[in-house]
């Protein structure tokens, strides 16, 4: 009480003077202090903070100050503080974490991210430190069409060099390059000496760009199976040209290899002005300058993702298309290494390049007809079993899951299974997959999963959603009365029963809602895309 002031001191004090209850218990002090005094919404507010951080420019040390100023105002699971903690690292630390195990508490996660982000800015120091007291040499040029050991330069280094290597060439070595379209200093395509854009004087040092990207972005065979390709088809008039991409987030743009661009016969521009090229150790690569570009082609992965883009063309035989980081970081996929597949796109390729799918109308054949009042064939689609199957579009009346203020859906227990019940849901979940129905999650909430036996001795999977229930802002509108219902049928002697098929299934969510539906499994953690039962 001796560091109260004003209205809180003149409130305890009186507590104190008529011997109140309350002095004798101090939670029960705090708790009704609090409720008295502490400031409307306060919890709600950090809340929502909380979810909004993001590290940004900040180093992991202030980074996780902030954070845990705003987790002292919560009262969140420690999973969810862990995933809304990793949300908001930057780009740089996640890609630096994803190949590690991460701590299960959330003090190990931060200690972590602190070691790693110290390490990262001492690499980036002891990088700076060597650019000054090493300088770069100019890089010496191997054109790649000739083998290792054939000779292409004399040792003279007194003559007046002709490559980068300062060498003046081989009379043979010339003979070669005037036959092959080449240029006589830099070895090069598409220009002669005397524009050459890296030979001194002809391109201002000023508006060179350079691009760096790894070292194995030309892989050696023996390493190309642990390598991440994609399949991939190039859209040129009315033919697609199937082409293996290879996924390099070292490099720092979208590749494509000068002979693969010539023997399908894709257009190529200059690129004004050309560009440098080093590897990640700031080596020259084989052929340092970039001078040509594709135009914007359409480029298809998979079914459904279709894009436009331009690719920089470079000597790369062993992967004819390689995807960098910028790629990476537009469309941000998630990746299953271990089945080397993309497993989801990311928000953005949701609106701007997945090919939306129109809703497939299903024949029902003639015979599975005969049960089917005649006035019902008109609509003989909806009977089909088949037609329930496939992933409805986003309508007007999607399914919103608006919460309460200041609330966060609650993240439930792992229930156990039987041997029986686990089949069953591996079953569900496979099922749902396939459909399109679910997809994996990597939200903070998380409901439990269970199943109840059906009268039949089945097993029905059921989602305890009874937390996210009580957060929901709840609809309220007017129903019929069941004794109005029951007079308009007076006098009535037929009656038919129309039950939906997938009942909740055939309304999404609405998007942006899915990760309030996601619940677990010992197998993995999932999302709903239509509206599950139980919500």
């Amino acid at each position: 009480m001796s560091r109260l002031e004003g209205k809180p001191l003149e409130w305890a004090t009186s507590l104190w003077e008529s011997q109140s209850p309350l002095t004798f218990d101090v939670k029960e002090f705090l708790q009704m202090f609090r409720t008295i005094f502490d400031a409307p919404g306060r919890v709600a507010t950090a809340s929502s903070r909380l979810l909004q951080i993001r590290q940004g420019s900040l180093g992991a040390s202030e980074y996780a100050i902030d954070f845990r100023t705003l987790m002292a105002e919560t009262s969140w699971n420690e999973e969810a503080y862990k995933a809304v903690f990793y949300q908001g690292l930057s780009s740089r630390l996640k890609d630096d974490l994803v190949s590690r195990d991460l701590p299960d508490s959330l003090e190990d996660l931060i200690a972590l991210t602190i070691k790693v982000d110290t390490r990262l800015k001492e690499h980036q120091a002891d990088k700076e430190r060597n650019k000054k007291s090493h300088p770069v040499l100019a890089p010496r040029f191997q054109n790649p069409m000739i083998p290792p050991s054939s000779p292409q330069f004399t040792t003279s280094p007194s003559e007046e060099p002709m490559q980068l290597g300062k060498a003046r060439l081989s009379a043979q070595e010339k003979l070669r390059r005037r036959l092959s379209d080449l240029c006589l200093y830099c070895g090069g395509q598409s220009h002669l000496a005397v524009s050459c854009p890296v030979k001194p004087g002809n391109t201002p040092a000023s508006s060179k760009t350079v691009v760096s990207f790894a070292g194995s972005i030309v892989p050696k065979s023996a390493e190309q199976s642990h390598q991440f390709h994609v399949p991939v088809q190039i859209r040129l008039s009315s033919q697609a040209i199937p082409v293996s991409a290879f996924l390099d987030s070292g490099a720092a743009g979208n590749f494509m290899d000068w002979a693969f661009a010539k023997e399908v016969g894709i257009p190529l521009f200059p690129v004004t002005p050309p560009i440098r090229v080093f590897a990640i150790d700031d080596r020259p690569l084989s052929t340092d300058t970039i001078t040509l570009t594709t135009g914007e082609l359409s480029v298809q992965i998979g079914a459904l993702h279709l894009e436009k883009m331009s690719f920089l063309i470079i000597p790369c035989p062993s992967s004819p298309v390689v995807l960098g980081l910028p790629w990476l970081r537009l469309h941000n996929p998630s990746i299953d290494w271990s089945s080397g597949q993309i497993s989801r796109w990311s928000q953005y390729c949701q609106r701007h390049c997945l090919i939306p799918q129109p809703l497939q109308r299903v024949i029902v054949s003639s015979t599975s007809l005969s049960a089917l009042p005649s006035v019902y064939r008109d609509f003989s689609d909806v009977f089909c079993k088949k037609s329930a199957e496939f992933l409805p579009p986003h309508r007007r009346y999607d399914c919103p899951i608006d919460l309460l203020p200041g609330t966060m859906p609650p993240r439930g227990r792992t229930y156990p299974l039987s041997p029986a019940e686990t089949a069953a849901m591996k079953e569900y979940i496979s099922e749902n997959l396939q459909r399109g129905f679910i997809r994996p999650s990597t939200s903070p909430a998380g409901a439990g999963f269970f199943f109840v036996e059906k009268k039949d001795g089945g097993l029905r999977p059921c989602i305890d959603y009874r937390g996210l229930n009580k957060i929901t802002v709840k609809n309220r509108y007017p129903l019929p009365l069941i004794s109005e219902l029951f007079d308009q049928l007076k006098g009535a002697k037929i009656f038919s029963k129309l039950d939906l098929r997938g009942a909740y299934n055939l309304i999404r969510i609405r998007e942006g809602d899915e990760w309030k539906t996601a619940f677990n499994t010992r197998d993995g953690h999932y999302e709903y895309l239509v509206m599950p039962f139980g919500l």
